[in-house]
């Protein structure tokens, strides 16, 4: 990494009627060197400083409180305040139906891997995904850095079949897994009516129980993930 330093200007030496004075020629040739010298170290601290300004982060605005500089392990960045959560990690989604107690617990997976982004829906239409030929309600997922938000925007009403297990699942990768510690509804936002026991993090994998609960397109849910 390069080096740098600030550089202290020097002070002029002014003329003044006492007998410790220097004579004018000598106090106008140290002046000249002081000018010299300050025009130097004008040159070296800007160049210090523009070099600051392409290493360092530009500061956020509105800060609420204050900042500092983090390292972020596995993902080589320096950036103000903490490490993204999942932005930039990968995700399965799954659902997982299971009728009855009885009854064996079938897994419907995507075979798509998508990967963290803000902005961005990463499962826009459910009901276009490869998940075989199984009827969805066409929900949309977005995953953001510290939530999980469910819209029904392209559902018409209706309501989720009744099943001990009607679950959406969403799978993190292993970068994911440490940073992910719990994961609460914001009722908030929150329109559907989701129980607290209907939502589970277990590992990696988020479970968001929807059995039988009514919707319509002005329907939304909003999970936050916290570390």
């Amino acid at each position: 990494m390069k080096s740098f330093k600030l550089v202290t200007a020097l002070p002029f030496v002014l003329a003044c009627n006492t007998i410790f004075a220097d004579t004018k020629d000598d106090i106008v040739e140290q002046n000249k060197n002081a000018i010299a010298k300050n025009t130097n170290a004008i040159a070296s601290n800007k160049e210090s400083i523009e070099y600051l300004q392409d290493v360092l982060l530009d500061i956020p605005e509105d800060i609420p409180k204050p900042l500092r500089l983090t390292y972020c392990h596995g993902m080589d960045i320096i950036q103000w305040g903490g490490c993204p959560q999942l932005l930039g990690t990968e995700i399965t989604l799954k659902v997982i139906y299971q009728p009855y107690p009885s009854s064996a617990i079938g897994t419907i997976s995507s075979i798509n891997l998508e990967t963290v982004i803000d902005p961005g829906h990463e499962f826009p239409r459910i009901n276009e995904l490869d998940i075989y030929n199984y009827s969805l309600v066409n929900v949309s997922i977005d995953v953001g850095d510290d939530y999980i938000e469910i819209g029904f925007r392209n559902a018409s009403s209706g309501r989720f079949s009744r099943a001990v297990e009607n679950t959406y699942v969403l799978e993190f990768d292993k970068m994911a897994s440490g940073k992910i510690g719990s994961a609460t509804i914001d009722r908030s936002v929150t329109t559907l009516d989701l129980s607290d026991s209907d939502v589970r993090l277990v590992d990696n994998e988020l479970f968001i129980n929807v059995e039988s609960l009514p919707f319509n397109p002005s329907s939304f849910v909003r999970i936050n993930i916290g570390q």
